[in-house]
């Protein structure tokens, strides 16, 4: 069986070379072949022939595949530890050729400038999102997670007997918009709703922010402490006294939420300075 290549989320992805696991059978020309090929088949727990070669060949096929995809999926990310200095690309295309488990290491943290730490030429070569461009010199790379954040960046070579490249351009990448539901099940419930659960009476409990109560509570509902603002006005996060809580911002009545901290970091006040700027809608 031939190796053969398949698409997988957008990704190709090249099966293992069944003919070197799948043990080859001599053909039974005679009875005493017959009884040879019976004996091994019942070492190896399996009958012969090429139905059951066949079966054990789609296992194989199907455990490898599988392997290969779990790889191909969740390695193009590309990513940048702080720590080590470390810039990691998973597949980079230079011309016809692809080189994978690319590393770079920060040499010179002032300048951003990166020297290559070691590539492996793949056979055949596969797809690649990022790219070098011989002619330029410059490696195009869509999109690198540094922490949460994630940046889209291209390098400069700048040395090419030791491939050493710094920083050209830098741009952060803004974060998906969360919906409703996503606020709801990361902020609200977790953090809000063990106070904010809609019971009876004054303050926390007359906010509900409980699942399945949470919207009809706070979108264009004028604030307890502060009538003359919103809880969450669509369209404008800067007035929507939800906001002004969770930022803690000058002039709110009361203590900043969540109460008694840890806060929200900004990242998480964004995404709902996002919804409502949006339209905090209910989705």
């Amino acid at each position: 069986m031939k190796d053969q290549t398949y698409m997988c989320s957008g990704f190709e992805v090249r099966t293992a070379t069944l003919a070197a696991t799948v043990d080859e059978h001599p053909t039974a020309n005679s009875p005493d072949d017959a009884r040879l090929l019976r004996r091994r088949s019942a070492e190896n727990g399996r009958r012969s022939g090429p139905r059951a070669r066949l079966g054990t060949a789609i296992r194989i096929w199907l455990a490898n595949l599988l392997v290969l995809v779990s790889g191909a999926v969740w390695a193009q990310q590309a990513t940048f530890d702080s720590g080590t200095g470390l810039l990691t690309l998973p597949a980079v295309k230079v011309g016809t050729a692809t080189y994978t488990s690319v590393l770079l290491n920060l040499i010179d943290p002032a300048n951003y400038t990166f020297r290559l730490a070691s590539a492996t030429a793949q056979d055949p070569p596969g797809p690649a999102d990022i790219t070098f461009d011989a002619g330029t010199g410059i490696v195009t790379i869509p999109s690198v997670a540094v922490g949460s954040a994630a940046y889209s960046v291209t390098l400069q070579l700048t040395d090419l007997s030791t491939y050493t490249f710094v920083l050209a351009t830098a741009t952060l990448i803004p974060p998906a918009t969360w919906t409703f539901s996503q606020i709801q099940a990361n902020v609200f419930t977790p953090r809000c709703s063990g106070c904010h659960d809609g019971s009876p009476g004054g303050l926390p409990g007359a906010q509900d922010l409980t699942a399945g109560n949470a919207y009809a509570s706070i979108v264009n509902v004028p604030s307890l402490e502060q009538p003359a603002l919103m809880r969450v006005k669509p369209g404008d996060p800067d007035n929507s006294y939800l906001i002004r809580k969770l930022q803690g911002t000058v002039g709110i009545s009361g203590v900043r939420m969540p109460y008694g901290g840890p806060y929200l970091d900004q990242a998480t006040i964004d995404q709902i300075r996002a919804w409502i700027a949006n339209g905090a809608v209910n989705n």
